[in-house]
């Protein structure tokens, strides 16, 4: 590999407060679950297609909270998954979409056919997590289905070369036994989920390091890459602890007021929805 370094901006990317587009009835989301980077920069340069095993052949988005509770819904998938740790996209909508069915106990879910990638508006992650090292990203999934785990793998991989890194003898032979097991149509379980993630984070953080001469490379770091290489500057929010518990207080109360019953989120973000 070459010694030369590739300049990058060094200007520290700095997220906007996230309880207006959290608000925006005109705004849906799309949780990427987790930093899968790769994922990210196809769909800024892509938009977003229906999974090849999604049963009906959309795209998921969870409606705006506020939306979802005017109608008397929890906004209990945006809690689940667009408040977890990791990455999401905010799209936008030219009117509200207001959530009428149920996704596997999520109410407030609506469907595209497709989203376009100049639809993609900003990206929200949690307040800490851009200033985060990649070699300290952990985060915990559910299980993957077979072949979602089999694209997240292949296109990882594939990313870090592009980005002119090379992955480790010990990472390729971790992600080589769980591409067996998703090929053998086995779902990959979240803990090996989470160490394949964790060895992906490490080779980011060391192809940052020798090919872009960036010392304890962040978040923040790889989305200007990522942003630069999808010619995009999305708005990037950040949410913080406080907004999520505040939401998902009032779900509880949606729950109470609609069902007669205090569950709310808290039980149906503890479900395993890949599985459901």
């Amino acid at each position: 590999m070459s010694e030369a370094k590739i300049q990058i901006d060094t200007e520290t990317l700095v997220p906007k407060p996230s309880q207006e587009v959290i608000g925006d009835p005109n705004i849906a989301w799309h949780s990427i679950r987790g930093y899968d980077f790769a994922g990210l920069e196809a769909m800024l340069e892509d938009g977003l297609l229906p999974s090849e095993n999604q049963q009906d052949s959309a795209v998921c988005l969870s409606a705006s909270p506020q939306l979802a509770w005017s109608t008397g819904r929890e906004a209990n998938s945006f809690y689940a998954y667009t408040l977890k740790d990791g990455i999401s996209l905010a799209i936008s909508q030219d009117y509200p979409q207001y959530p009428t069915g149920n996704h596997g106990g999520f109410v407030d879910e609506v469907r595209q056919k497709s989203v376009d990638a100049s639809a993609i508006k900003g990206v929200m992650l949690p307040e800490k997590s851009l200033a985060t090292p990649l070699t300290e990203v952990s985060t915990s999934h559910e299980a993957r289905k077979p072949l979602k785990a089999q694209h997240y793998i292949e296109r990882t991989l594939r990313h870090i070369t592009d980005l002119g890194g090379q992955v480790d003898e010990e990472t390729l032979d971790l992600a080589s036994v769980a591409l067996e097991k998703s090929l053998a149509g086995d779902y990959l379980d979240k803990d090996t989920s989470a160490r394949i993630e964790k060895a992906f984070m490490k080779a980011y953080s060391d192809t940052l390091t020798q090919v872009y001469g960036l010392e304890n490379p962040t978040v923040g770091d790889i989305l200007k890459i990522i942003f630069d290489t999808a010619q995009v500057k999305p708005e990037v929010f950040a949410y913080t602890d406080e907004q999520k518990q505040e939401i998902g207080t009032a779900n509880v109360k949606i729950a109470a007021k609609s069902y007669g019953r205090s569950i709310g989120s808290f039980v149906l973000s503890s479900r395993d929805r890949s599985l459901g």
